[in-house]
């Protein structure tokens, strides 16, 4: 099985250097159909899968619920990942998407740890 990073980066729908994200953020936001939210990740080679099991899916999905949005979805919302000095960039739905991937979840199991990370 690849790599949790692999997989990660593989569902990048637009990878650019580190320094021009901000410029493609305001870009974006000023276009006719913005995505409603940004969610960004650093993310050094060296983490393991469990640190964004812990720590970064919990909280992309506080995160979007806190700002309206339906967590079990992400849709609306675009992840920027920065690893080393690129800036990977995926929609909320494939970030999702690795998570279940990776943990071998199907949909019911992916909305019951969503309902944990959300009430715990």
């Amino acid at each position: 099985m690849p790599g949790y990073l692999d997989i990660l980066l593989g569902k990048a729908f637009y990878t650019i250097p580190g320094e021009a994200y901000n410029r493609y953020r305001q870009k974006v936001e000023e276009g006719i159909n913005p995505p409603k939210l940004f969610f960004e990740l650093s993310l050094m080679e060296e983490r393991p899968w469990a640190y964004l099991c812990d720590r970064a899916y919990p909280l992309f999905v506080r995160y979007v619920r806190a700002k309206r949005l339906d967590p079990r979805s992400g849709e609306g919302v675009v992840v920027a990942v920065f690893q080393g000095t690129r800036c990977h960039l995926l929609k909320g739905e494939a970030f999702l998407q690795v998570f279940q991937e990776m943990e071998g979840l199907d949909s019911a199991a992916l909305d019951l740890r969503i309902k944990q990370w959300l009430y715990t």
